[in-house]
């Protein structure tokens, strides 16, 4: 059976509803509000800070900047003030603007390594060169000091500086050398300087449990491309099939800083997004998050697709079906919520109800290939042959890749041979 997967869209966050279209891919929004530091008087200790235009963001958004901005005026000389209204604008898709507002906070707080990571990581492609100067120190906390170290070693690779980058490694910490992810760089510059046995090594070592490479999937890949220069290429074929679900190494970094500029969105597609992934995994308080979110931003179709989902999952269809034509009033024929109602139809084995939703989609948007195939399918349960062929070549069309396909078009010609 060929399956509706939603696509979830993660660029809704600031906009407010009436400045925002219902696309059906994922898209960039550019930002144009002013900046929020001033560019004179930046070492005076009374600088006021700017605040941007918050006319097109969400309620709750604009309270928390409104609120981290009245911090800054109440009391300029804070770092922590300034450094966390930086955060919050950074949180909110303001990036550009945040940037004074960490060298500011740099400058009251020098010792502090969150504005100074924050502040690299947001100027290292338009002065590379600060960026660096920054991260010279490193922070006694060994986390953070590999996060310092990782974002180091990444401008370094960007400017194609590989000497100094080398060099960093080197003259890492056993700590930090412990972290998969630089173990994988220490590995890699291994590989490239044609040091097979030192980097197969590495990859094969287990200081406790597993190696590297049978825990992450970009290890297990540069050791197939070991085998595959050394002429094991079946062994190295096997490696990749037997490690391609397995995460990337960079999950093995614990980033304290993005973990606590991530608690400061207040984006409703943000938090219905985090709120989804915790009451699939059985949290009742997210659920009920989700709900409310929902009810309060009745307009984020991402959401009500996320709690259509989990209504479908546990078989509610009549409820499923309810929210998401509460969301089709709301939303007048945006086509993730018909796919969605389509789905819940086929799981429920409405066909008729099924077809007659994914008609009307495509009447909308005749280029939808997952409405095609959907539409193929319900046809076949339906034993309209000559129709469902015709959605499968359609949907062909659109993805001509899918095997899958494919195979549905020969099942049903086959049918309609028979007939």
């Amino acid at each position: 059976m060929l399956k509706f997967s939603p696509v979830y869209f993660v660029n809704e966050y600031r906009r407010s509803p009436s400045m925002k279209a219902n696309l059906f891919v994922l898209i960039s929004i550019g930002i144009t509000a002013v900046g929020c530091g001033t560019q004179t008087q930046t070492s005076s200790s009374r600088e006021q800070p700017d605040l941007p235009s918050l006319s097109e963001t969400y309620s709750d958004v604009a309270e928390a900047i409104q609120q981290r901005y009245d911090e800054v005026v109440a009391n300029p000389v804070s770092g922590d003030a300034w450094g966390k209204y930086g955060m919050v604008l950074d949180a909110h898709e303001f990036r550009d603007e945040s940037i004074p507002c960490y060298k500011r906070a740099v400058e009251l707080q020098p010792d502090d390594p969150k504005w100074a990571w924050l502040l690299a990581s947001r100027i290292q492609q338009m002065d590379s060169a600060r960026a660096l100067q920054l991260l010279e120190k490193k922070p006694s906390d060994p986390t953070k000091a590999v996060v310092f170290l990782v974002l180091e070693e990444s401008i370094l690779e960007e400017l194609g500086l590989t000497g100094r980058a080398d060099s960093i490694l080197e003259n890492a910490s056993e700590t930090e050398k412990a972290n998969a992810y630089i173990k994988l760089q220490i590995a890699r510059r291994l590989f490239e300087k044609s040091e097979l046995s030192k980097a197969r090594d590495l990859l094969n070592h287990a200081d406790s449990g597993l190696p590297l490479s049978h825990r992450y999937r970009d290890a297990a890949q540069l050791l197939a491309r070991i085998d595959q220069s050394e002429g094991r290429g079946e062994e190295a074929a096997k490696l990749l099939r037997d490690t391609e679900s397995l995460p990337m190494s960079r999950t093995s970094i614990t980033n304290p800083f993005m973990n606590e500029l991530a608690l400061m969105r207040r984006d409703p597609l943000w938090l219905g997004e985090r709120a989804a992934v915790d009451a699939r995994n059985g949290s009742l308080l997210a659920r009920s998050e989700l709900q409310s979110l929902v009810q309060r931003f009745p307009e984020v179709v991402p959401n009500r697709i996320h709690m259509a989902l989990l209504l479908l999952e546990e078989k509610q269809f009549q409820q499923a079906e309810q929210l998401l034509k509460a969301g089709l009033e709301v939303s007048l024929d945006d086509e993730r919520l018909l796919m969605t109602l389509a789905a819940v139809n086929i799981d429920r084995g409405d066909w008729e109800a099924a077809e007659l939703g994914l008609r009307h989609l495509l009447k909308l948007n005749t280029i939808n290939g997952a409405a095609w195939s959907d539409l193929g399918f319900v046809l076949e349960q339906q034993s309209k042959w000559a129709d469902a062929e015709h959605a499968y070549e359609q949907a062909l069309q659109m993805q001509p890749e899918e095997s899958a396909l494919r195979d549905r078009l020969w099942t049903v010609q086959k049918r309609l041979k028979l007939k």
